[in-house]
């Protein structure tokens, strides 16, 4: 993306947040409301992206692993969606009443998770985090780009 003609913006998340500020939605009205977004989307790139990134070269077969290191990814993937289940159960978004970039951005990676590792027999234990997802992914903006669920079968 070329700003200004003379600002060329390459990295996704840089992409996503000037787009945001321009059209004055999704990236909160003050700084501390914009840094606590850029936390939660900087925390999600560092944490719950990298193992879910190499889940995905298994399940989709770019990549082979032991059994037991599979094991210890779908373990560890797990354990970050009950931690966001336990964050968006208190509130109904990441960042608080408000739908934000940080919640795009999580819809956006849990999008793959949701139709290759999140079965209808592991959605119980993260209700919230599901309410939550498809109460995102229900936006006709996001169903645009996305279009409709088909969830994980197995």
């Amino acid at each position: 993306l070329v700003v200004n003609d003379r600002t060329e913006l390459f990295e996704p998340y840089a992409i996503m947040r000037y787009l945001a500020s321009e059209a004055k939605v999704l990236y909160g009205e003050n700084i501390e409301e914009r840094c606590l977004i850029d936390q939660w989307i900087s925390h999600l790139q560092a944490t719950f992206l990298v193992p879910l990134g190499q889940f995905y070269d298994i399940v989709l077969g770019r990549k082979m692993v032991t059994r037991s290191r599979y094991l210890a990814l779908n373990h560890e993937i797990k354990q970050h969606l009950q931690q966001l289940d336990s964050r968006v159960k208190i509130q109904s978004f990441l960042c608080g009443t408000y739908m934000s970039l940080a919640d795009l951005s999580l819809a956006c990676d849990l999008f793959l998770a949701y139709r290759l590792v999140i079965t209808d027999k592991y959605k119980k234990n993260i209700s919230y985090l599901m309410k939550w997802y498809e109460r995102v992914s229900r936006k006709e903006e996001f169903q645009r780009v996305f279009g409709h669920e088909w969830p994980c079968k197995k």
